[in-house]
């Protein structure tokens, strides 16, 4: 029976996580003129280092961040310029953390004991399961190539899946990258 249970319970927080693949939000500085914006370059500073080697030493994650974000900013009409001075410049921060979840499976079935029976006909009993796993977080900043000032910032919260495919990470990075940039630029 405690098999039955776990297996329901770890059934739940795999449909429950594939419903709402990423946390998403944005931050922007209402005084900033978005409509001005048609072209961009790359932050020429980079990435800040976190410590982290899953990211620091990652070139196939930088690869994968640079081009979800270049064909997402086509995609929105932006011109990306190599040359002279773009309207507004690009940079992108990610981090790791690991946490914990606690869920607990009770068969009261929203009555607790004395409420009414059980579907054994006796008292019911709860399970308490702890999950641990890694939660990734992808920040992008829009940054006024002028003054260097940030003038937005977008980003993305998920469960990092360490077994996944080269194809299934680009996968998700350009979904992460794709739901960020579609608040950009914000309205009003």
């Amino acid at each position: 029976m405690k098999t039955i249970r776990l297996a329901a319970c770890l059934f739940l927080m795999a449909t429950l996580a594939s419903c709402a693949m990423y946390d998403i939000s944005t931050d922007y500085d209402p005084s900033a003129d978005f409509a001005d914006l048609k072209t961009w370059n790359w932050e020429p500073q980079g990435t800040q280092k976190t410590g982290d080697a899953r990211i620091d030493s990652n070139s196939l994650l930088a690869e994968r961040v640079r081009s979800a974000v270049e064909t997402q900013l086509a995609a929105q009409g932006y011109l990306r310029q190599t040359s002279g001075a773009p309207d507004f410049l690009v940079g992108w921060h990610a981090s790791i953390k690991d946490k914990m979840d606690v869920q607990t499976i009770n068969s009261y079935y929203g009555y607790g004991p004395g409420w009414g029976w059980n579907y054994y006909g006796g008292p019911g009993f709860s399970d308490t399961y702890t999950y641990y796993y890694e939660e990734g977080t992808l920040i992008l900043d829009i940054v006024n190539a002028k003054n260097h000032q940030l003038i937005w910032r977008g980003s993305a919260k998920g469960t990092v899946d360490e077994k996944a495919t080269p194809e299934k990470r680009q996968k998700n990075i350009d979904e992460a990258v794709k739901d960020i940039l579609a608040k950009f630029p914000p309205t009003a």
